[in-house]
């Protein structure tokens, strides 16, 4: 019974350094932290906030994919090309959507970042 329970424990810790380095390898080694408390803090917090990612981003996924405009559009197109093989218009709206997506996420980021910016002053 205790080595099952070591074996359980060690594959956690596994799983949550992996979790750890893959947030580093997501930030380009950017966040590499210089002191021991940093180490700690970073290998407690960065699995976290590297699920709580996942699991927004999966929400705004679901939710896009729900959204009546966007799931009119999306029959819409596929009732359009449906049949063709490959689709550049699938193509071309599938690219279309996620700039869209990204430019709205950076524009948004760039607006709370300019109010951060006008809250610190």
């Amino acid at each position: 019974m205790t080595m099952r329970i070591a074996k359980a424990i060690f594959r956690f810790v596994c799983i949550w350094v992996g979790l750890a380095l893959l947030v580093l390898l997501y930030t380009g080694f950017t966040s590499i932290p210089r002191t021991i408390v940093g180490w700690a803090l970073f290998l407690f917090f960065a699995p976290v906030a590297y699920i709580a990612m996942e699991g927004a981003f999966w929400l705004v996924s679901a939710g896009l994919r729900n959204f009546p405009p966007a799931r009119r559009f999306a029959e819409w197109v596929g009732q359009r090309t449906a049949g063709e093989e490959l689709s550049l218009e699938r193509i071309f709206w599938g690219v279309f959507g996620v700039v869209l997506f990204f430019s709205v996420f950076v524009a948004g980021l760039w607006s709370v970042g300019r109010l951060i910016d006008w809250i610190k002053t």
